[in-house]
């Protein structure tokens, strides 16, 4: 046991090798840790790890140096892709062709977690000691001074033992890829000091080796043997050589970490979808595939490297060498950045802070020294396969997973490892940075697959049944480029406008700024002549809003109706139209009445299950009796094409429930973003439009309806079946689509100060107000096609395309917000509103136009 006065030494001297941890940090940062008044202030956030003293600590004072996601994913992976994909064929060798599928992918997945846990403790490393940035090796000795005493002693001797771990990691050369390179080149290209300008050698070497990977795989599915020749698994004492080639070609932690801390927005590399994971997601699957199919072509002849596999004497084989050199003498920069930043960063820099000029001199030297030895280091050990698997095994199993879980463990040691001591660990007190998700008050959320759902089922309705007469407006062809354009457009109008709406927010440090504040709030922003009309503004958005999904459910009420219609016209009596609209009005009532999103999720279930069966039916129709694709019109005269627009606009598009299924979800940021919710979704949707709105217009021409179940013969089981099947998907649907006009009307104004009495009460009587509005209205216009395209070219243009850039132009206008280098968020906005425009004008004449020449018609 140790006195009170050894404890007291020993803390003493803890907090001074912290001291001189801190001092030791990039003298050109110094400047960067927060101010005295903020540090006066931020007592209580320091003390319970407020992220806040950590992001005042970076300031990034040279934002051209830095990278965005784009280069950084690219370096990523080249780091990733190199000499280690070439031995993976002998891995699969080592380990069996069963076993090396598996066990990649599940090293990738630990590698990649463990990178994230790295990542995740060096940032709370740095806001517990007020740094701006920690290397490896400053991590691993901090974690140790705040772990168990007992720890203390080795901090020093691990972080020193961290970098002679790194240097050796980081020079795996192949004498066979880099004698043949002239040392001059090589100094040439490690001369470059800045990671962002080593991005033009990154995407030369990524197209040679993309190039070069095209060209092996060509050769490695040719003339495939049996798989039985095969070896699905191999024994046990092979498995380390296979672990330690796999570890070598997955892991490059050391670049990851200098590519995280280069870039121009680091928060953005980890996630569930961030930079880290999307890239390793596509190495672990390429390499998995790589050495299955190496080894399946080469079995027991698998070289080392799967060129020397190659048939020397042919063309192809000699261009991938070629070709492979390039890279890797491209990739000899980006691999060497890290032992060059640990050198020179870590132990030498400090030193010569006094002497700019001495200091560039010597570090110049330090890469000339480090080329030289690395080539002489590969000409004296020039055995490849074997170099890669002790680097792999040695080095990276500890960089890449036992000293993360060391440095986890440490980072934890003080706060206690549960759960709920994690979460009070978290920030409670935010000033500048304001999070809106974390306010928000939602008494039912939804999960992601509940918003999938329920995203799948408001856009795939009626609309995709009135797309054959769409294209019957564009032509086939100039119909399916621009309905993929529209949708890209609309989605894009929907990323914006929800972007703009938690900036909005975030601003104004509130939990959830809807569509009509944020349009509000945003011309406020503006110039000042927007402010004058900033309050009229969010009464155009309700009033549109709520005018778009009101059009929506006319037009549901009388498809439903329609359809109904027909088959009791062929069962029973012909009767009016009027009667089954009343019919279907009041059958929907029941349904309406249900007040949250969560609760319509099973009816949206068996809506889109419903709605699929339908499409599926009518697919057979669609087959049947095709004439020759040359009778249809693959373009046609563009005075129809605003019908087109409007309608496709209607089809695609439901802004009022997306964003209310936004603002409902349980974890909302995963609603927008490449593999967010709104883009899966809207993918599934354009891919089942074009192919059913193509087939459609094929099948029937110039004679299609406005909606395509009419067109269906009224006496064959199958299109009945389709046809109740669809109107049943429609029907359920009516809920959701009314959803957006009742909170309107009712949180909006009735009850926006929320001292209403009895708020229940008043809600099902703005329901029950609202559909007998609807049916009203569809028994006065009960006309498809018109409707659509007229409801389509009206809202959508507005909601999904002119406001939202209206808000992104205000928002933007003042500093420190700009709009990009050239404006060009300013060009593409006012491009995105002349668009918008030119839609509704022409849209809304030609659909009303249309409307007077059926109503002209049905009275005579």
């Amino acid at each position: 046991m140790l006195s009170s006065q050894q404890k007291q030494q020993q803390q003493k001297k803890v907090r001074g090798r912290r001291h001189r941890l801190a001092i030791r940090m990039d003298p050109e940062l110094k400047r960067n840790l927060v101010p005295f008044h903020v540090r006066a202030l931020g007592v209580a956030q320091r003390s319970m790890g407020s992220p806040l003293v950590y992001e005042a600590q970076v300031l990034r004072p040279d934002v051209e140096s830095t990278m965005t996601d784009l280069e950084t994913f690219l370096n990523l992976v080249k780091c990733a892709f190199g000499t280690g994909c070439l031995a993976m064929p002998r891995a699969f060798y080592n380990a069996g062709w069963l076993i090396g599928l598996l066990a990649t992918v599940l090293i990738g997945f630990i590698v990649v977690y463990a990178m994230h846990v790295l990542l995740n403790d060096i940032q709370h490393l740095c806001r517990r000691h007020r740094m701006a940035v920690l290397s490896y090796r400053e991590t691993m000795e901090l974690a140790l001074l705040d772990g168990p005493t007992w720890l203390h002693c080795m901090s020093r001797p691990l972080g020193q033992n961290l970098k002679f771990l790194g240097d050796l990691y980081l020079y795996p050369m192949d004498l066979r890829l880099y004698m043949a390179l002239l040392i001059l080149p090589l100094i040439l290209t490690f001369l470059v000091r800045n990671l962002k300008y080593l991005l033009p050698f990154t995407v030369i070497s990524n197209i040679l080796t993309v190039a070069s990977f095209g060209i092996i795989f060509w050769y490695l599915v040719q003339d495939l043997p049996s798989l039985e020749g095969r070896q699905a698994t191999q024994h046990w004492t092979q498995f380390p050589l296979f672990f330690g080639t796999v570890l070598f070609a997955i892991e490059s932690l050391g670049v990851i970490l200098a590519l995280q801390r280069s870039m121009r927005h680091p928060e953005n590399f980890l996630g569930s979808c961030g930079v880290l994971n999307r890239a390793m997601v596509l190495v672990v699957l390429f390499y998995a595939s790589f050495g299955f199919f190496g080894y399946w072509q080469y079995g027991r002849d698998t070289a080392n490297s799967i060129l020397h596999n190659l048939p020397p004497l042919e063309i192809l084989p000699q261009c991938v060498m070629g070709m492979f050199a390039m890279a890797m003498f491209f990739s000899y920069a980006l691999q060497g950045y890290v032992t060059v930043d640990i050198i020179w960063r870590g132990y030498m820099r400090p030193k010569l802070v006094e002497n700019v000029a001495s200091g560039r001199s010597v570090e110049y030297l330090v890469r000339l020294a480090l080329v030289i030895a690395s080539v002489l280091v590969a000409i004296g050990y020039p055995d490849f396969g074997l170099l890669l698997s002790f680097v792999g095994s040695f080095c990276l199993a500890q960089l890449g997973l036992i000293f993360p879980g060391i440095v986890n463990m440490c980072v934890l040691y003080s706060q206690g490892y549960g759960y709920g001591k994690i979460l009070l660990w978290r920030s409670l007190f935010f000033l500048v940075d304001y999070n809106p998700y974390e306010h928000r008050d939602v008494e039912v959320t939804m999960s992601n697959v509940g918003a999938f759902v329920s995203l799948l089922k408001c856009v795939i309705g009626t609309g995709i049944l009135a797309l054959p007469l769409a294209f019957s407006y564009s032509g086939w062809l100039n119909g399916g480029i621009l309905l993929v354009l529209i949708t890209i457009l609309l989605i894009h109008g929907m990323t914006l406008l929800i972007i703009c709406m938690v900036e909005s927010a975030r601003r104004q440090e509130q939990g959830y700024c809807n569509f009509p504040d944020t349009m509000e709030y945003a011309f406020n922003q503006g110039p000042n002549w927007c402010r004058y009309c900033s309050k009229a503004s969010g009464y155009l958005v309700d009033g549109v809003l709520a005018f778009s999904h009101y059009g929506v459910c006319v037009v549901y009420l009388v498809f439903v109706s329609v359809n109904v219609k027909q088959l009791s016209d062929y069962y029973i009596k012909v009767i009016d139209l009027w009667i089954f609209i009343v019919f279907v009005g009041i059958l929907s009532v029941p349904l309406f009445l249900i007040r949250h999103l969560k609760n319509l999720v099973p009816f949206n279930l068996a809506a889109n299950i419903s709605m699929y069966l339908g499409f599926f039916l009518i697919f057979y129709y669609l087959f049947q009796n095709l004439p020759p694709i040359s009778e249809r019109d693959a373009f046609k005269e563009p005075s129809k094409l605003p019908l087109f627009f409007g309608i496709a606009l209607f089809s695609v598009s439901s802004v009022g429930v997306m964003l209310a299924i936004e603002s409902k979800m349980t974890y909302p940021e995963q609603y927008i973003g490449w593999f967010g919710v709104l883009n899966l979704a809207s993918a599934v949707v354009v891919i089942s439009y074009l192919i059913f709105a193509i087939m459609g217009y094929w099948r029937y021409g110039e004679s299609v309806h406005g909606s395509i179940t009419l067109d269906l013969p009224n006496d064959e089981i199958p299109a009945q079946v389709s046809k109740v099947c669809i109107s049943m998907a429609v029907f359920l649907t009516f809920p959701l689509s009314g959803y957006v006009t009742i909170d309107i009307i009712l949180n909006h104004y009735l009850d926006r100060n929320g001292k209403l009495n009895n708020p229940h009460r008043m809600e099902y009587i703005c329901r029950l107000l609202f559909v007998l509005v609807c049916t009203v209205n569809a028994v006065a216009f009960p006309d498809l096609g018109p409707l659509l395209a007229l409801v389509g070219a009206f809202t959508i243009s507005l909601l999904n395309l002119i406001f939202p850039a209206c808000i992104d132009m205000c928002l933007n206008y003042h500093a420190p917000y700009t709009y990009g280098k050239l404006r060009w968020k300013l060009v593409k906005n006012i491009l995105i509103v002349i668009i918008g425009t030119v839609i509704l004008v022409y849209g809304c004449i030609l659909a009303v136009m249309d409307m007077i020449k059926e109503y002209g018609d049905h009275s005579k």
